[in-house]
């Protein structure tokens, strides 16, 4: 006796993301763990043909700045602007860790767009504080 295909719950990624844009990745993970190993094919197929994942990892980046700025007071897009227009800015090297070590796990294609062209120095006067300075340029140290 044949079985007919049971119809998804989503018809693609892009369906999936419309209903799940809003939630965390925990939400979202736990909805895709849930659907059946079909479904989450499927998903995965949708989602590598239609290019969603840098769309997905964007997303995830940007609710990362958004409670990093919530934590520490910070705009790193603003941050980056100013550093990349010459201007040197201040930050508590903590922030800078905790930045660096989350965005580690991402591919640098991914995260140009927030730390690229940027490069941190400790502060020689306060070690707390890490300098940002637009790449090219090089830091004088006293001797």
């Amino acid at each position: 006796m044949p079985t007919e295909k049971a119809n998804s719950l989503f018809s693609d990624f892009s369906e999936f993301y419309h209903f799940t844009r809003d939630m965390s990745s925990d939400q979202r993970q736990l909805i895709y763990s849930s659907l059946p190993r079909r479904e989450q094919n499927e998903l995965d197929q949708s989602c590598l043909m239609g290019g969603w994942s840098d769309v997905y990892i964007r997303d995830q980046l940007n609710r990362f700045l958004e409670q990093f700025e919530i934590k520490y007071g910070l705009d790193m897009l603003y941050l980056r602007v100013r550093v990349l227009s010459g201007k040197s800015v201040y930050m508590p090297t903590e922030a800078w860790r905790y930045l660096a070590e989350y965005l580690s796990e991402y591919s640098p294609r991914h995260t140009t767009y927030i730390t690229g062209g940027i490069e941190p120095h400790v502060c020689d006067v306060n070690k707390e504080v890490v300098l940002l300075l637009k790449k090219t340029e090089k830091v004088s140290r006293k001797r």
